[in-house]
């Protein structure tokens, strides 16, 4: 038997508005939903431990190719994780403070750097911050560029023989979605008179975001 407890999230920002509840802790007196639905809630820190591993590591692209690489590069981001913990609960018993206040990147920075029998700064103390909202977006705006789905000497020997992009590439679709809105008014753009076919030069020059194309116009 399970006990199900859905309950409102109420807190403006938050993108979940209910959460339902599956526990096999079955007595309402002893297990009240108040107090499950705040141990729920504090499970989210171990999201952030894996965002600290995954992004503040950099463990969200591995580099190796094979089953024994990838799983010692697992085990050297272990290895420096819980060794960065340790510096964490150093600083923190030193500061007096919880160890979820203190900065994983600046005890990172600090153990990536230190010399020998070097003493423990204090470590920068992160805002108390519980119903924090952000945004899920991006800060940067990704390059206009294909993504790499074959081999680099397969995509290098076509640019050398100078072959256009598949037809119907992204690529291909973005710089004629350009080249007709700069054509605009230009009888050379018209739909119907004249086609527009875009093809990456090989050569191509880039100046700040613009990219180089040749523009072969066939009537």
């Amino acid at each position: 038997m399970v006990r199900e407890l859905p309950y409102p999230v109420g807190q403006p920002g938050f993108r979940v508005r209910e959460v339902t509840l599956v526990t096999t802790l079955l007595d309402p007196e002893l297990y009240p939903l108040e107090a499950l639905a705040e141990l729920y809630r504090q499970r989210w820190q171990a999201e952030l431990h894996l965002r600290d591993l995954k992004t503040t590591m950099n463990m969200d692209v591995l580099k190796c190719k094979t089953v024994d690489g990838v799983l010692k590069e697992i085990h050297v981001f272990a290895l420096v994780y819980n060794l960065v913990r340790v510096v964490l609960q150093a600083g923190a018993r030193r500061q007096h403070l919880p160890i979820a206040r203190l900065s994983h990147i600046d005890a990172f920075r600090w153990l990536a750097s230190a010399n020998e029998g070097e003493a423990l700064p204090k470590i920068v103390v992160n805002p108390d911050r519980p119903d924090r909202v952000e945004p899920r977006v991006v800060k940067r705006r990704p390059k206009e560029y294909d993504r790499m789905t074959r081999p680099r000497a397969e995509l290098r020997r076509q640019l050398l023989e100078g072959k256009a992009v598949a037809s119907g590439s992204p690529s291909e679709k973005r710089a004629e979605r350009k080249g007709n809105e700069r054509g605009r008014g230009d009888s050379r753009f018209v739909s119907g008179s004249r086609r527009v076919i875009t093809r990456v030069c090989p050569y191509s020059v880039h100046q700040g975001n613009k990219r180089c194309h040749d523009l072969l116009q066939i009537c």
